[in-house]
């Protein structure tokens, strides 16, 4: 309880220290390739996973000096991984959402509008809107599902990252998805009996990682 009235207070700190500095504003799209960390019952095998679009993100920079400072948006972003069983239908899944975001990170490095080159580290808390599962046997697609804010996955996605930001406005980042992607306790009715077609994942952890570019950036006045 201490430690986290701590860190509320550290952070209420900071916010009244950035509500006193005038931001800028800086807008970026990447592509992200994406690895899960499952413990599976039924062996299943990960495939790293490449999205090459939808991955957005609006960042507002809080600049506290020349070396230091913190920014805090919102993002849109391409979130899956991709497993297959070595079973006789050979069978391969792919999992997918669109999460919403938002991100609050501390940066270090050198702020220059032209030739900026920082590093940082953060959080996000990501909410998924919309969820795609495909399902093949022998590369033949049989099914696929669709559902807007769907129960197949969990609703709160935090995430943690690391990364970098280059002098060409380029960035690479690393992020991990502590809590389980999918839902092991979704249940759905097949011809009248309960069925939980996700209980077999007792862990799955998204790793991914994201090289973006730079789209524009509006340096305060």
């Amino acid at each position: 309880m201490k430690r986290t009235v701590l860190s509320l207070g550290f952070l209420f700190s900071i916010l009244i220290v950035a509500a006193q500095i005038k931001p800028y504003h800086t807008t970026g799209m990447g592509t992200n390739y994406s690895y899960a960390l499952i413990d599976d019952t039924e062996n299943g095998r990960v495939i790293p996973r490449y999205a090459p679009f939808w991955n957005i993100n609006n960042n507002y920079h809080f600049d506290f000096s020349k070396n230091f400072g913190m920014f805090a948006g919102y993002s849109i972003g391409n979130v899956g991984f991709i497993v297959e069983w070595n079973d006789s239908l050979k069978t391969k899944k792919k999992f997918r959402t669109y999460n919403i975001g938002v991100p609050i990170a501390f940066k270090i490095g050198t702020f220059d509008p032209d030739e900026p080159f920082y590093f940082f580290f953060g959080g996000a808390m990501e909410i998924p809107f919309h969820f795609k599962e495909k399902t093949f046997y022998d590369g033949k697609k049989v099914k696929k599902t669709r559902e807007w804010g769907s129960e197949r996955v969990n609703l709160l996605q935090p995430c943690l990252f690391v990364g970098i930001t280059f002098p060409n406005k380029n960035t690479l980042k690393f992020s991990y998805y502590p809590m389980d992607f999918l839902n092991t306790g979704y249940t759905e009715n097949i011809n009248g009996t309960p069925y939980q077609p996700y209980a077999n994942f007792l862990h799955s952890n998204i790793i991914m990682i994201t090289y973006g570019a730079g789209l524009t950036r509006v340096k305060k006045k």
